[in-house]
């Protein structure tokens, strides 16, 4: 698989988990939407968010409730960090991402290209007691 495939911006089409079961989820709504870009060189980011997010009370941008933090913590998820392509898989090597515990580890994807898609998933992991797979379909933009 050549690099080459991945350059450029992806905007989400969908991002949906399926547990053992084969029950479907969407962990940031039906309507969640994102990018996801990979670099020339070697680096990668993501960001996904869930299609309504309130605003703060505040404009004061380090501010807000407890509450309004806890919500837009739970809407929102990111990280960045390099990349690279391995058989099958694509290796985000994570340097910083809005989930603590995944800095500095590696997530492991598995890839697959549909005309003018990426359709990016994970291997099993556990969620809230059940197996699930998370796959995200993204649409090419540039």
């Amino acid at each position: 698989m050549k690099q080459s495939q991945f350059i450029g911006t992806w905007k989400l089409v969908y991002f949906k988990n399926t547990d053992e079961k084969g029950i479907e989820s969407f962990p940031l709504g039906e309507n969640a939407s994102g990018y996801i870009s990979y670099h020339t060189d070697g680096y990668m980011f993501v960001v996904l968010t869930k299609e309504h997010r309130e605003p703060f009370v505040s404009n004061d941008l380090f501010g807000g409730t407890e509450t309004e933090k806890a919500i837009a913590y739970d809407s929102f998820f990111s990280y960045t960090g390099k990349y690279e392509i391995k058989d099958q898989t694509v290796i985000h090597h994570i340097r910083s991402c809005t989930f603590p515990n995944w800095s500095g580890t590696d997530q492991i994807r598995n890839f697959t290209f549909a005309k003018n898609s990426l359709i990016l998933s994970t291997p099993p992991y556990p969620v809230d007691g059940s197996v699930q797979v998370s796959e995200l379909r993204w649409e090419r933009v540039y």
